[in-house]
C-alpha cells in the first residue's frame, strides 16, 4: 500500500502551536527546532522538512499572530462604507483587537512582543501591509474632499503618527487603564476633522 500523504498544513499548525506555547514560557531567544519537535513527538530533521531554520519558525509564529488581524482590517479597508466611518473604523478595530489579545493573555501578548523586538522585519512586514491598506481607505477620503489637499500617501503617514500609541503593543499595554475604545473612536474622528478643516499649505 502507498504510504498516507503527510497532512502538511496541520503539521505545520501543530509545529506552530508548539512554539508559541514554548515562546510564551521561555521568550523567543530560548526555542529550539529540536524543542519544538520533540514536543511534536518528531525528530529534529523531519520538523526542518517544514520549517528550514529556527528563523523560518519564528517568522512563522508572527506572521500567524498578525494574520487575524490583517484579515479583519482588510475587509474594512476592502469595504464600500462611507471613507470617513471606514477611517474610523479602521484605527478602531486595531486597536481593540490588539487590546482585546492584551486582555485575554497578558502574558502571551508580552511574548509577542518581545518575539517582535527580537525580529524586526516580521513587524515590519506587518507594518508595510496596513499602511498599503490605510493609504486605500485614504485615497478615498481624498476623493471626498477629507484630506485638506493632501496626497494619501501623505495623509497615511499623518494618521499613523497620530495613532501610534493605539497600534503599538507596548503602548497598548502602557495605556490600557486610562485608553478605551470609545476615547480612540472619538480621536480617530477628530484627526479626520483636523485633516479636512486644516488645508495643507500649497507652499
Amino acid at each position: 500500500m502507498p504510504r498516507p500523504k503527510t497532512d502538511i498544513a496541520a503539521v505545520r499548525k501543530k509545529l506552530l502551536e508548539a512554539a508559541e506555547r514554548h515562546i510564551k514560557a521561555h521568550g523567543p531567544k530560548k526555542l529550539t527546532v529540536s524543542d519544538i519537535a520533540a514536543e511534536c513527538g518528531m525528530s529534529q530533521s523531519n520538523a526542518y522538512r517544514f520549517f528550514h531554520s529556527k528563523r523560518d519558525l519564528l517568522e512563522a509564529v508572527g506572521e500567524r499572530w498578525f494574520a487575524e488581524i490583517e484579515r479583519e482590517l482588510a475587509d474594512i479597508a476592502a469595504s464600500r462604507q462611507p471613507p470617513a466611518e471606514q477611517l474610523v473604523r479602521f484605527i478602531l478595530r486595531q486597536y481593540e483587537l490588539k487590546r482585546a489579545r492584551y486582555a485575554d493573555d497578558p502574558e502571551l501578548f508580552r511574548a509577542y512582543l518581545a518575539l517582535g523586538v527580537a525580529n524586526v522585519s516580521i513587524v515590519e512586514r506587518h507594518l508595510n501591509r496596513m499602511h498599503a491598506q490605510l493609504e486605500a481607505i485614504m485615497q478615498r477620503c481624498g476623493e471626498d474632499g477629507l484630506l485638506g489637499g493632501r496626497e494619501p500617501g501623505e495623509a497615511a503617514n499623518l494618521v499613523e503618527a497620530m495613532t501610534a500609541r493605539f497600534r503599538d503593543p507596548g503602548q497598548i499595554m502602557r495605556f490600557y487603564d486610562t485608553d478605551s475604545p470609545a476615547r480612540v473612536a472619538e480621536i480617530a474622528g477628530l484627526i479626520l476633522a483636523g485633516m479636512a478643516h486644516l488645508r495643507r499649505d500649497a507652499a
